[in-house]
């Protein structure tokens, strides 16, 4: 298994043609559940909104039967605030949909993982910062000398959860499938790394799959081993495929066949889903429970309850309040990742007042960033200096300048000649812990003379502003599920991201600088590269970065092997409860 860090010779870098042809075209919007896929927890915090429906019913005796087994057979319970709602792995779907896909089907790799003091897994990071990947389907890849040829070879005696073998014409067929017109997901992640066409797939046998990549792309494996691009079943895909229906997704988005620990049980919709262990699993000695049973619990004090009670294993999405109320209790594991998720007070460049550089440097003085981590976050969340949090690789916090507080916000004003600075922050409705950030950026604006608005939205309000750009200030958080700072610049700072700039950040240099290093290979170069597009990033200000949070799931204190991966979706047949 050889994965070079240089190629044999310099190779050509690709013309602006050829990246916009890589990047897309396409302009792209975004419903609700799509944004809400894309921004990550904030699809958590939906989980605290009031006007979600509360689950119906008194808990099933069984299930808190369930959570009291312990042992190698027993079963996990958790309680998350979300449902499940797609499962096909090139969708966009809900934040639990995606944990559900991860457990359902297989990838190609998985990671090297340590273990926290709290005994928690969380990814290894080489000498570059890079988390280590390590085969799973694979027995071993190979990457040519001048990066544009993969080469994979998947272990024997593969197997989906019918029984029927799992060999490369199913890598295949997933990956013609991904690349085309299916899902602008799939399609998006393919084409970033210059996967363009299904010619570009072969398997020559039933254990080998190369992939051509018309560019060298150093964070191609990165992105084969999130869990949009896990296998799935060729046979089942020609199967279930209609005229109408081509690509099976009718059937995919509510069903399953996949090779890993689980198959799903039972899903409830509004109430709970299961998964049982996969009597066909190729890799039995992994799995390390009796299956999971997920309620449905959109109330955070009613899932917090349940977990101080027992009745579950693990909760998700706790407010930062209730897991410092839980620091102490020992029979409470926190299982805290600290992880590259900024957190930011997103100031639209393209309308006033935001389109002057000098405003919002002004704004990033007043903030008050230790004030939103310790009474908002309650120390689960660190200073993010860089948009290029800590944890990615390139990561650099020496660009920041903006500790004078409110004085320097009113001198930067004064010396600019504005008087009288107002502006909205918008925050959705039932998003209380984005409204206490707002009050308190609110309020350390006050002092430098700022008026900020806090003005409450309803979803389609605030989406169908976001989509137009025409929200003025809002709270927005980017993570990443591909750890590399040129994939993270581009999506949040190249110029023709509507989508995803939310902040219509538009600089020409940071542009030419992002696009020039996503396909470098000279790793140096590349590091420079991304350095100084922080550099510039940090001055221009077009975010208020608050704050790094912390991704943290609370368990009871005998729980092990909770996991932390770049999809963010946790491999529960790693998790045991003794």
């Amino acid at each position: 298994m050889t994965t070079p860090r240089e190629p044999a010779a310099e190779p050509a870098r690709p013309t602006r043609e050829q990246i916009a042809r890589y990047l897309g075209e396409r302009p792209l919007t975004f419903d609700r559940r799509q944004l809400l896929a894309m921004f990550g927890t904030s699809a958590a915090l939906v989980a605290a909104r009031s006007d979600v429906a509360a689950l119906s019913g008194a808990p099933a005796p069984s299930i808190a039967d369930m959570a009291a087994q312990t042992g190698p057979d027993a079963v996990i319970v958790t309680a998350n605030g979300l449902d499940l709602d797609e499962l096909d792995p090139h969708y966009f779907k809900s934040i639990p949909s995606y944990f559900a896909v991860c457990n359902l089907y297989d990838n190609l790799f998985a990671y090297e993982y340590e273990e926290l003091e709290s005994g928690g897994l969380t990814p290894v990071a080489d000498e570059n910062g890079d988390w280590i990947l390590r085969p799973w389907l694979l027995e071993s890849w190979e990457v040519s000398d001048d990066q544009k040829t993969l080469t994979f070879t998947l272990k024997e005696g593969l197997t989906f959860s019918d029984g029927s073998p799992l060999t490369s014409r199913d890598v295949k067929a997933t990956w013609d499938r991904g690349v085309s017109d299916t899902s602008p997901y799939s399609k998006t992640v393919l084409n970033l790394m210059t996967v363009m066409s299904p010619d570009q797939i072969e398997a020559p046998d039933e254990r080998t799959v190369v992939l051509a990549l018309e560019q060298p792309t150093v964070f191609a494996l990165k992105m084969l081993a999130v869990n949009v691009l896990d296998i799935m079943s060729a046979e089942a895909l020609e199967e279930h495929a209609t005229p109408e229906d081509p690509t099976a997704h009718d059937f995919f988005r509510t069903n399953v066949l996949g090779s890993a620990a689980y198959t799903l049980a039972n899903w409830t919709p509004g109430v709970s889903w299961e998964f049982a262990p996969n009597p066909n699993f190729w890799n039995p000695d992994a799995l390390r429970n009796g299956g999971v049973v997920n309620r449905v619990v959109p109330s955070p004090q009613e899932r917090l309850s349940l977990l101080v009670n027992g009745d579950v294993d693990l909760s998700f999405n706790l407010l930062p309040k209730d897991l410092a109320d839980l620091r102490d209790n020992p029979d409470i594991t926190l299982f805290n990742f600290d992880v590259p998720w900024p957190n930011f007070l997103g100031m639209n460049n393209r309308i006033p007042p935001f389109d002057q550089k000098v405003v919002r440097q002004a704004v990033s003085h007043a903030i008050p960033y230790q004030t939103i981590i310790d009474e908002v976050m309650f120390g689960f969340a660190k200073p993010v200096k860089s948009p290029v949090a800590e944890g990615m690789p390139t990561s650099d916090y020496s660009f920041w300048n903006y500790d004078g507080g409110p004085a320097r916000a009113r001198e930067l004003l004064d010396e600019a000649g504005i008087a009288d600075l107002e502006f909205d922050i918008a925050v959705l409705i039932g998003f209380a812990q984005n409204e206490q950030i707002a009050v308190w950026i609110q309020s350390g604006l006050a002092e430098a003379g700022i008026t900020a608005n806090v003005r409450r939205m309803t979803d389609a309000e605030y989406y169908d502003l976001f989509n137009s750009g025409q929200l003025q200030g809002y709270l927005g958080e980017f993570y990443s599920w591909v750890n590399d700072p040129m994939y993270h610049l581009f999506f949040n700072f190249v110029s023709t991201n509507t989508a995803t700039n939310a902040a219509g950040y538009n600089n020409p240099e940071v542009d030419e600088i992002v696009l020039s290093g996503l396909y470098e290979t000279d790793l140096e170069k590349r590091d420079a590269l991304s350095r100084e597009a922080q550099r510039i990033i940090v001055d221009d200000a077009p975010w208020g970065l608050l704050f790094q949070v912390n991704y943290v799931v609370a368990g009871r204190s005998n729980i092990s092997g909770y996991n932390w991966n770049t999809d963010v979706g946790a491999r529960y047949w790693m998790v045991s409860k003794e």
